[in-house]
């Protein structure tokens, strides 16, 4: 039983601390820290760096489900998280959220750097800012998006301690890949979200033909983006090639949206903006490789 309890707890916890999307932000943190001064990989730095975001992420994952504890237990895909099933109360969760807010900004001041710290903190800020605007917006998937790209901004200022346009074109090409990813999401869970009345842009798109444009229109915006970091210099033509082969397997993707509006179409969709996201991530590493 003890055995038994244990598991429990761990499998709660994670879900509490959001686990993917805390290693999704660990992962295009590290991409930051390598990119923002390749060649000068200091490793205590990275540690610390990757322990501090990873915390704050954690943080605001939790905090996120004190928010929206009684949306939850309206939805079929998040009745059974810790506090709707009363495994956590909500100070409990509370308390979770600022310490790993407070321990992580800690870590970031004192090993890394302020603007590291800076940024991790305004990741927490705007996530509680997307929690509160899904109840009012249709535009509260763009705010999310921001949160969700600082990471790679985190990691570039923990390697270089500055910002400059290159350390933006990571950080935009994030924002605008997880349009998409998120707008499809959306129409599958369509019906979870009516019925908790949040304003989901498919909340308002009766045969998915909204839905369909946003989709389009951001991959479009993705390849555009993506192709960024060659035109400064920052990457070479094996990125440039590759980056712009994977948003076009994106976008025939998307197309199919046109035709068949489903539940399950936008799973595939969604799956291949799961699969865009690390290839284009080692076609990163493969392109600098190439160039040292």
């Amino acid at each position: 039983m003890g055995k038994f309890n244990s598991a429990g707890h761990f499998r709660n916890f994670l879900d509490l601390i959001k686990l993917r999307i805390t290693l999704m932000q660990s992962v295009t943190f590290a991409m930051g820290f390598w990119l923002g001064n390749i060649g000068q990989f200091d490793l205590n730095t990275f540690i610390y760096g990757l322990i501090g975001t990873g915390l704050v992420a954690s943080g605001a994952g939790a905090i996120n489900h004190a928010m929206e504890k009684d949306i939850d237990k309206l939805m079929n895909r998040t009745k059974n998280r810790p506090l709707p099933t009363g495994f956590y109360s909500i100070k409990t969760v509370v308390g979770i959220s600022f310490l790993f807010l407070i321990f992580g900004s800690s870590i970031l001041i004192f090993k890394v750097n302020l603007l590291t710290a800076v940024l991790a903190i305004l990741t927490y800020i705007f996530y509680v800012i997307y929690t509160v605007s899904k109840k009012h917006t249709s535009l509260n998937t763009l705010i999310g998006a921001i949160p969700g790209a600082m990471a790679p901004l985190g990691g570039w200022t923990a390697s270089s301690g500055t910002l400059n346009l290159d350390s933006w074109a990571f950080f935009i090409i994030l924002f605008v890949w997880q349009l998409p990813h998120f707008y499809a999401i959306a129409w599958m869970f369509k019906d979870d979200y009516e019925k908790a009345n949040l304003k989901m842009i498919s909340c308002f798109d009766t045969d998915g033909s909204r839905t369909y444009r946003q989709i389009l229109i951001t991959i479009i915006l993705l390849i555009g983006v993506s192709v960024y970091p060659y035109f400064t210099g920052m990457l070479g033509s094996v990125y440039l090639f590759g980056s712009i082969g994977l948003g076009c397997f994106f976008l025939v993707n998307g197309l199919k949206f046109r035709n068949d509006r489903t539940v399950s179409r936008a799973r595939k969709i969604m799956r291949v903006s799961i699969i865009y996201l690390p290839l284009l991530l080692l076609v990163m590493i493969i392109d600098i490789q190439w160039m040292i």
